[in-house]
């Protein structure tokens, strides 16, 4: 008890600090465009305060949970990598390549930092209610899955999925090894009936952690998931798709940690070097270079010669900050502030383009689509994009101060979801939480529609699949008795 009554101290104290941040921020946001300060010295502000304040947010959220190895924590890494490692890569002698102003006006990159540091503090300021509010708040009974019913659904999503992934990534790796990784993308647009393999084959990721889930007491189980999880990261880091690659790698491995046995920090450690630092760099300088023969350790070797390859690949990632910046640059001066719409929109794309030649959410232009093809036209025509992000969605939606709101509702749900199921210890839900982590970390480059389905489908439908197992085990065991 007394332990708890601390925590929650403890909790309230950092609520309490990290709301004077916000408040503190919003009155250097004033006080900077009252005073009218030099853009250099503007920006040079904003990224100060920038990085001060994911290391706060880093640090507290760290205090709040004993470490950051879980769902929200995973999250704010892939956040600074794609959103605002960019301030930092830029300090670096020579970087040129990520020196937003050679692409942007100084106070486009500004309002850029201003909207990237007023998102993440919304988004912690989310966080960090939902956990006081979950604090406060008994966990109901969930419902109860035996292993036999996880394994059952497991399996089924499993068969369901194995040959439409067969189909669809047979036909993408031979494109990517005979002609890079780019003609992948550059293929017509699916529509109809055509894009159920596509739909069928995502099933992989909860059929896999379904499995894992329940192989507390069932070897066989986990062997499988573990061979077909490594099978899975493999071919699509040759295919040149290292998030793909990565996310449900690291979704699996939280799942492990929380179902089958903690893993050691020197461990997640070691792994997380060994992708960011060595496999990565192979991966960007090789994915674009055609034939088999690009894997040959000459090829390797001579393109490690010529340019930094963990340089270029922090720089690949940092630049989705630019999506916030073109963005900031055409709203509202050339398309007006969407209000809400596109994540409204987003609630259709639960509905698969089956029926449709065009998805009613891509009729009403997804703001990756917008964005592309007002950028570049050339890229877009040939299948090309750029990706986007939350935090340009919500600018785009509302604004600079209404970031701060939009995402602060992101961080609570997500936050308050993680929370109920880690709480509830529910392994089936524990599985659809990692399936579901393991799209959500792609929401740091992606917009809402990429994400409300993924939940629907590969979250909420395994578990309504449960439910019939488990009813109908139970049905026919009460006939057999």
């Amino acid at each position: 008890m007394a332990e708890e009554l601390k925590k929650n101290g403890d909790l309230k104290a950092t609520l309490i600090i990290h709301l004077s941040l916000v408040i503190a921020t919003l009155g250097v946001l004033f006080f900077s465009q009252a005073i009218n300060l030099s853009p250099s010295n503007n920006y040079s502000l904003w990224s100060f305060i920038s990085i001060a304040t994911f290391c706060w947010i880093v640090w507290s959220w760290r205090k709040v949970k004993k470490g950051l190895f879980n769902p929200y924590g995973l999250f704010l890494l892939a956040v600074f990598l794609f959103n605002l490692s960019y301030v930092l890569l830029s300090r670096i002698p020579g970087n040129f390549q990520a020196d937003p102003t050679n692409i942007f006006p100084l106070d486009v990159v500004t309002s850029t930092v201003v909207v990237v540091t007023l998102s993440i503090l919304g988004l912690h300021l989310g966080a960090i209610l939902a956990v006081l509010y979950a604090s406060k708040h008994k966990i109901e009974k969930s419902l109860a899955f035996s292993d036999k019913d996880l394994s059952i659904v497991g399996y089924f999503l499993l068969l369901l999925s194995l040959y439409p992934l067969y189909l669809n990534t047979s036909e993408a790796l031979r494109l990517s090894v005979n002609a890079g990784y780019q003609i992948v993308f550059q293929q017509a647009h699916k529509s109809g009936l055509a894009v159920l393999p596509e739909i069928l084959a995502s099933f992989i990721i909860p059929g896999t952690f379904l499995l894992l889930a329940s192989s507390k007491k069932n070897k066989t189980n986990r062997l499988i998931s573990l061979i077909i999880i490594i099978s899975y990261t493999v071919c699509q880091l040759i295919l040149g798709s290292r998030s793909a690659a990565i996310m449900p790698l690291v979704a699996y491995i939280w799942l492990w940690h929380k179902t089958i046995k903690p893993i050691r920090i020197g461990l997640l450690t070691t792994l997380g070097s060994l992708f960011l630092f060595i496999i990565f760099p192979i991966i960007r300088v090789l994915r674009n270079v055609p034939g088999v023969d690009k894997f040959s350790w000459q090829n390797i070797n001579g393109l490690f010669g010529s340019t930094n390859p963990f340089l270029d690949a922090l720089n690949e990632m940092g630049s989705t900050m630019q999506i916030t910046s073109h963005t900031i640059q055409l709203i509202p001066k050339y398309r007006q502030f969407d209000l809400g719409n596109s994540y409204l929109n987003s609630v259709t794309s639960i509905f698969p383009n089956i029926f449709y030649k065009i998805h009613p959410t891509v009729q009403h232009a997804t703001f990756s689509a917008w964005l592309v093809s007002t950028v570049n036209p050339a890229l877009a025509k040939i299948g090309g994009g750029l990706g986007f992000s939350f935090i340009a969605e919500a600018y785009a939606n509302f604004g600079i101060y209404g970031s701060l709101a939009t995402v602060f509702v992101i961080g609570f749900l997500f936050v308050f979801l993680s929370e109920y199921v880690e709480k509830s210890n529910n392994r089936a839900y524990l599985a659809m939480l990692a399936t579901y982590l393991s799209f959500f970390l792609f929401f740091t480059r992606a917009e809402s529609r990429d994400i409300v389905r993924e939940f629907f489908w590969y979250s909420l439908v395994p578990i309504l699949l449960m439910l019939f197992v488990q009813k109908y085990r139970s049905k026919l065991l009460i006939k057999v008795c």
